[in-house]
C-alpha cells in the first residue's frame, strides 16, 4: 500500500500519509483548477466508501469501483513513501513529467481518491504493491 505522497499545491511542499485521518491529495480539475479531495477510507470513518488507501487495478477492471462511478485522476506527485515486505518503507523520487495514476471515486455529493496499485512485475522486487506510475 502507498503509505505516503509528497506534492507541492500553492506553491508549498506537502508531506501526507494515509495514517492521518485529515490526509488529502491534489486533483487537477478540467478547468485546469486544482482541489484537495480527502485520500481514502478509515476504519473509523462510517461512510460508504471502500476501506483503504488504494484501488487494486485489476479490480478496478473487473468492475469492483462502479458503484462508486470511479474517474482515473492524475496525481502530480515528488514522490511517494512504499512499505515492503519486511516493513521497511522508504521514499522514492518520481521522475518530472510523470504522475500517479489514482482513482476518483463518488458517492452522491462527496469524493475520495484512491492510489491505483499494481503488481510488481520484478520477481525480486521487495514489495507486494505499487503505485500506478504513468507518463506521456
Amino acid at each position: 500500500m502507498c503509505l505516503g505522497i509528497a506534492y507541492k499545491y500553492q506553491e508549498q511542499d506537502h508531506r501526507v500519509y494515509f495514517l492521518d485521518p485529515k490526509a488529502r491529495l491534489p486533483v487537477k480539475k478540467k478547468s485546469g483548477k486544482e482541489v484537495l479531495v480527502s485520500w481514502g477510507r478509515r476504519k473509523s470513518e462510517r461512510i460508504n466508501f471502500p476501506l483503504g488507501a488504494r484501488a487494486l487495478l485489476t479490480d478496478i477492471r473487473a468492475g469492483y469501483w462502479n458503484q462508486w462511478h470511479p474517474k482515473a485522476v492524475k496525481i502530480y506527485a515528488q514522490g511517494f513513501a512504499e512499505q515492503d515486505i519486511e516493513g521497511q518503507t522508504d521514499w522514492f523520487d518520481i521522475t518530472e513529467g510523470k504522475w500517479i495514476q489514482a482513482l476518483l471515486a463518488q458517492n452522491k455529493n462527496e469524493s475520495r481518491i484512491y492510489i491505483v496499485t499494481i503488481t510488481p512485475i520484478i520477481r525480486e522486487m521487495a514489495y507486494e504493491r505499487w503505485p500506478r506510475v504513468l507518463g506521456g
